[in-house]
Parts: structure tokens; C-alpha cells; sequence
């Protein structure tokens, strides 16, 4: 019997076994290292742009009480 036909003449259908090797892990290291530190300055530049917007609004409200003493 042929080894590589099925008893049921039915297709067989096999995936390929996926090897990761130890180059391809290093370089799918570095690149989420890459992600990890874009993503902590995209986190610093919204705090610092969260700051800028929250000082101005404190700035704000303070001239507006003072005009309401005045």
C-alpha cells in the first residue's frame, strides 16, 4: 500500500511545524524591547502634554477668582 494515500482516499492535509530559531527569538526580542521603549516616551509625552494642559487650566481658574475679588 502506498504510504502516502489515505485508506478513505480522503486528502490529508498537514501543517507545517513552525521552528523558531535562536536568531529569529533575538530579533523578536529587540523588536519588542524597540515597542516597549516607543511605547514609555509615547506614555512621558502624554503626562508631560497632560501637565501643560492642566497648568494652564489651574492658571486659569486662578485669574478668573481674581478678577471675581477685584
Amino acid at each position: 500500500m502506498d504510504p502516502k494515500k489515505n485508506t478513505n482516499d480522503k486528502a490529508i492535509i498537514t501543517l507545517p511545524e513552525v521552528h523558531t530559531s535562536v536568531e529569529e527569538a533575538k530579533k523578536a526580542e529587540e523588536i519588542a524591547r524597540q515597542e516597549r521603549i516607543q511605547d514609555h516616551r509615547a506614555e512621558k509625552h502624554a503626562h508631560q502634554e497632560a501637565n501643560v494642559v492642566k497648568n494652564a487650566i489651574e492658571k486659569e481658574l486662578k485669574e478668573l477668582e481674581n478678577k471675581k475679588n477685584e
